[in-house]
């Protein structure tokens, strides 16, 4: 079973996300976050296996909200959620020690399909990922 914590500041998204994954037979959601601060907390309480989070949340954004919850808990995979995708966010996740980049656009099941492939360390986005490495 793979323990997801979700984290985006608006109400309807979180809930859609929750009943979405909590209808799948291999995820459970533990916990939701409505900031960056809430997820680092929730992350710390749960110790889930992934999070799920909103690029710009109150508090902490995304990346400040990853690079704290690698740092309290480095086993847990994290997919930054984003309504924009560039070469630089991908980057920036990936040097926050996130597993990928996800567009908030992407339909359910491609969601689901980078929650799984994150879950297992997989990087997520690979075109713009690849592109970001070799640029490096």
């Amino acid at each position: 079973m793979i323990r997801v914590v979700l984290a985006d500041d608006h109400p309807v998204v979180r809930f859609a996300l929750q009943v979405l994954v909590n209808a799948q037979d291999d995820m459970e959601v533990v916990d939701t976050a409505a900031d960056g601060l809430g997820a680092v907390t929730s992350t710390v309480f749960h110790d889930p296996d992934l999070v799920v989070l909103d690029l710009l949340m109150p508090t902490l954004d995304g990346l400040e909200a990853t690079e704290e919850i690698i740092r309290c808990n480095p086993r847990t995979r994290v997919l930054v959620l984003s309504s924009y995708c560039t070469d630089a966010i991908t980057a920036s996740a990936l040097e926050a020690g996130a597993t990928g980049v996800v567009l908030k656009s992407s339909g359910p099941w491609d969601l689901l399909a980078a929650m799984r492939a994150a879950h297992r360390g997989q990087s997520v986005g690979a075109g713009s990922v690849v592109r970001v490495l070799a640029a490096r």
